[in-house]
């Protein structure tokens, strides 16, 4: 009789035990991945500022050296533009101010004594000159809109040239057209994006970057600059600040797959393949037929042992690719 009473007792111990078991698990699991998220948002933040303060520390020089040169050449044109535009003092106590004309005999600046009630001679003459100093003004203006509209149409000039060389395939006199078009307009946009994509498409990673944070810090709303910064990160395997790079480029298109293809190799590369699982089936959505974001996909999922939405994933893919052989020699194991 004791030894079922000792049976019943470890049963139902057993019983017990199971469900608390299964609800501290849970309870672990569940802290575990709060303290993961927290982790990475807090490593997320010290890499923003970190990549805040590098790019502060790297434009800081030139942006100072080049406002205070502004702010001289600006006090400059205000000085000089107030003295021309300022009526010459009249220090000479013998000459008459503007408007009346010195007393009978007395000597004038403008010519020969005039005689009292005969007024504006000297105003006429200042007149003059005013004028005078107003249409060499308009001149100069005419003049600067004239340069830069010229200035405009050589750079249309060489873009127009540039895109031609491109579509012709002439790769080697393409960069050298872009480099003789920048050597003209130092800070246009468009030829600096051109030579950017041009050394990123070579695996030129030096030189597309320095061009690309060019870019940024002239329109930091560049997503596309943005993912290839975090594309070069990614490939030198600093997946943190790559994470934040591309991340940021997601918050700013949100449609474009390639941006989540990149975010979905950080996460594999970083043994966090739910998370890469979860951005890939973003990337599905946006393309729902493409053979190879599905096969992608699959190949995960079998990875991670899945193997319900791994054959999901497999006849999907023979669906939009019939003669796919990874996928015929899945499904017929």
């Amino acid at each position: 009789m004791n030894w079922l009473k000792i049976v019943w007792l470890v049963f139902t111990g057993i019983l017990l035990a199971f469900p608390v078991g299964f609800l501290l698990y849970w309870l672990y699991a569940w802290l575990k991945k709060v303290f993961l998220l927290m982790k990475k948002k807090f490593e997320n933040i010290k890499a923003l500022e970190k990549m805040k303060n590098d790019l502060l520390k790297q434009s800081a020089g030139e942006y100072m050296g080049e406002s205070s040169e502004e702010e001289e050449s600006s006090e400059e044109e205000v000085d000089s533009s107030a003295q021309k535009n300022r009526p010459p003092l009249n220090t000479d106590p013998s000459v008459p101010l503007c408007g009346t004309a010195p007393l009978q005999g007395e000597p004038s600046r403008f010519g020969p004594p005039l005689e009292r009630g005969i007024k504006g001679g000297s105003c006429e003459q200042e007149g003059e000159v005013l004028h005078k100093e107003e249409q060499t003004k308009t001149k100069e203006e005419a003049e600067k809109k004239k340069l830069a509209e010229k200035h405009r149409q050589e750079v249309n000039k060489i873009i127009y040239q540039v895109e031609a060389l491109k579509n012709e395939g002439k790769l080697e006199e393409y960069e050298k057209k872009i480099i003789e078009g920048l050597s003209f307009d130092p800070h246009n946009l468009v030829l600096t994006r051109k030579l950017a994509d041009l050394y990123f498409s070579k695996q030129e990673h030096k030189k597309s970057l320095s061009l690309l944070k060019k870019i940024i810090e002239e329109d930091p709303g560049d997503h596309s600059s943005l993912w290839q910064i975090g594309e070069i990160y990614l490939n030198n395997q600093d997946y943190q600040t790559a994470e934040l790079l591309i991340d940021k480029a997601i918050d700013l298109n949100t449609e474009n797959p390639k941006y989540y293809m990149s975010m979905v190799e950080v996460y594999y590369s970083t043994d966090r393949h739910l998370e890469a699982v979860q951005i890939m089936e973003k990337v599905i959505k946006l393309r729902p037929e493409n053979p190879k974001y599905l096969q992608i996909l699959a190949e995960i999922y079998d990875e991670l042992g899945d193997e319900d939405n791994a054959v999901k994933y497999y006849f999907r893919l023979l669906e939009n690719d019939p003669s796919n052989p990874k996928a015929k020699k899945r499904l017929n194991q």
